[in-house]
């Protein structure tokens, strides 16, 4: 272990953590976190061999638990998982909350200087205006992978942006963070992914709660969110996305569930009577099986559940994918993820950390967010990173 000595792993981490926060969005197959796992794993190994058994020292008791409450929701899925003898690909998503358990104690422990935070969301807003400026010419902007992960991948890079705006102490630093998370929100848009402004919604909602303290502060706030709705309805694509939300709920009030709306709604019906019918450990993955099982009120909802049964395998839906799939148990241990989480010592996590499990909380009322890759990195990685944050300026 002679080589630990000299690494100085501060820096490691902090420069690791740059990396990830300014690439995370443009590359591909998982480079953006390779180095901050290497790193975050070799010094939870150095720290295992060296502390025997004190790995947790430095910790508060709210980080520990957040440790724990990482692993544990990892563990309880990837144990249900093979109680129901569910497809590997299913272990994706626990294995990510284990080792994001795991390279917690090291980020958490050594801390992660603010600037490291700055640099990697400076550098994704950069990435992010250059490649919309080069490449958008209308329609549906997804350029690097499907529409929804892109949208929630926005989002949580625009949230951290408005944080950054408001704990950085540099007005220049404030100034770049506001015009790039005004950015953010843009691109999201553009997206058209509908449940992509729900991250940015409550996020921002959130990141209010915790910064404004008066009534002249929140009409700010709400002027400039109507103005930014203003200015989003006049682009071509969220127009459309609009039109076809009216158009949906008038189809629903028709008991006609077919369109994307109403096979939300019908899935999440189903999921919430599969986990009743087996609330400890879950239905099991068997999309299919649950889908038919549905006693619908409706014929409509019958309709749609018996085309569903064959076009999807996730309920679009993060809470309702954990109930029917690991029970009430995993749906509390997930719960405690995101209070662990949001509960910081020092007003600089407490902001940045909302971009992570905010954007994540908001973003799995629509979406299978734990089954997309790139939106249950951010969290078990950079959750840690914020909640490690210290502000040095």
């Amino acid at each position: 272990m002679q080589i630990s000595s000299y690494i100085n792993w501060k820096n490691a981490l902090g420069f690791s953590a740059a990396f990830y926060l300014g690439t995370y969005l443009h590359l591909r197959g998982g480079i953006a976190e390779t180095p901050i796992l290497l790193f975050g794993l070799f010094a939870f190994v150095v720290g295992l061999i060296k502390l025997r058994g004190k790995l947790l020292d430095g910790l508060s008791p709210n980080e520990r638990w957040f440790v724990a409450a990482l692993f544990l929701f990892g563990a309880w899925s990837a144990f249900t998982v093979w109680l129901d003898d569910g497809a590997p690909s299913f272990y994706e998503s626990p294995a990510r909350f284990i080792v994001g358990s795991l390279i917690a104690i090291p980020i958490i422990k050594h801390r992660i200087d603010i600037r490291w935070v700055q640099l990697g969301a400076a550098i994704s807003a950069i990435l992010l205006i250059h490649l919309v400026v080069t490449t958008y010419s209308g329609g549906r902007f997804a350029p690097t992978m499907n529409a929804t992960k892109w949208g929630n991948a926005i989002a949580f890079h625009a949230l951290l942006c408005a944080a950054l705006a408001i704990v950085s102490k540099s007005i220049q630093l404030r100034i770049f963070f506001v015009l790039a998370a005004i950015f953010g929100v843009y691109a999201t848009s553009i997206t058209g992914t509908r449940g992509a402004m729900l991250p940015v919604i409550l996020g921002l909602a959130y990141l209010g709660l915790l910064s404004v303290r008066n009534i002249k502060g929140w009409i700010a706030i709400l002027a400039g969110l109507l103005v930014v709705a203003v200015l989003a309805l006049q682009i071509p694509i969220v127009k459309s996305r609009v039109v076809a939300t009216q158009n949906e709920v008038s189809r629903l009030l028709n008991d006609d569930f077919s369109g994307s709306i109403g096979n939300r709604l019908t899935m999440w019906a189903a999921g919430a009577q599969a986990g009743l019918r087996s609330p400890i450990v879950g239905e099991g993955y068997d999309y299919a099986k649950t889908m038919n099982s549905f006693v619908a009120p409706t014929e409509g909802l019958s309709a749609a559940a018996v085309s569903i049964s064959s076009v999807h395998t996730n309920f679009h839906n993060m809470y309702i994918d954990t109930l029917v799939r690991s029970g009430f148990t995993g749906l509390l241990l997930l719960i405690g993820v995101f209070l662990t989480a949001l509960r910081c010592d020092a007003r600089t996590s407490t902001h940045l950390v909302a971009a992570p499990t905010v954007g994540l909380i908001a973003a799995g009322l629509s979406d299978s967010s734990l089954i997309l890759g790139i939106t249950v990195t951010f969290l078990t990685v950079a959750a840690s990173i914020t909640k490690a944050t210290i502000n040095t300026t």
